[in-house]
């Protein structure tokens, strides 16, 4: 038995993701064995999901004039939902002649990992939604047996750049008292 999980550091499911510079997310994968394991590769990717929601008016067919049942001149929800790997990291690599293998026990693999710059923020709306999932990956050395996989959601966190405010920048107030009445 084999049981493969992604952490992220500090136990959150946040990462800031700046919009014009590398951000970089840190953790462990963690690989626990009941029995002695042979395995090719350990890696992570990044996956990014989208979904749109969107209302179309059926205009294929004229609208009946007083129709009280409703008919096909309603709007109609279609969703459409696409994924995409964003970006592929190898933790523990591939050897070219023979297999890694790991005892019985708890394995531990630390990694810090580059996002690529210009990633958008997670969004969760009722018409749009964008999330990230790191998929850890576990191969076994003999091909036949499926591949390990383990999903850890995320969220990205979109921070705009650090203004760089000059004691010139800064608006001065002065707060004075009002006396009301006489």
């Amino acid at each position: 038995m084999v049981e493969l999980s992604v952490e992220i550091e500090q136990g959150s499911t946040q990462c800031l993701a700046y919009k014009h510079r590398e951000s970089r997310l840190q953790g462990r994968m963690v690989v626990k064995t009941a029995d002695k394991l042979k395995l090719r590769q350990l890696s992570i990717r990044l996956i990014s999901t989208e979904l749109v929601d969107f209302h179309t008016a059926n205009s294929s067919k004229p609208a009946a004039r007083n129709n009280s049942s409703g008919g096909n001149s309603g709007l109609h929800s279609y969703l459409q939902k696409s994924s995409r790997a964003v970006g592929t990291w190898v933790i523990l690599e591939r050897k070219p002649s023979a297999s890694h293998v790991l005892l019985a026990g708890e394995h531990h693999y630390s990694f810090e990992i580059p996002l690529p710059k210009g990633l958008d923020g997670s969004v969760a709306s009722k018409t749009y939604t964008l999330h990230y999932e790191l998929e850890g990956r576990l191969e076994h050395s003999f091909k036949l047996k499926p591949n390990t996989i383990c999903l850890q959601p995320i969220e990205l966190v979109q921070v705009p750049m650090a203004l760089n405010l000059h004691a010139d920048d800064r608006i001065s107030l002065s707060v004075v008292p009002r006396l009301h009445g006489g």
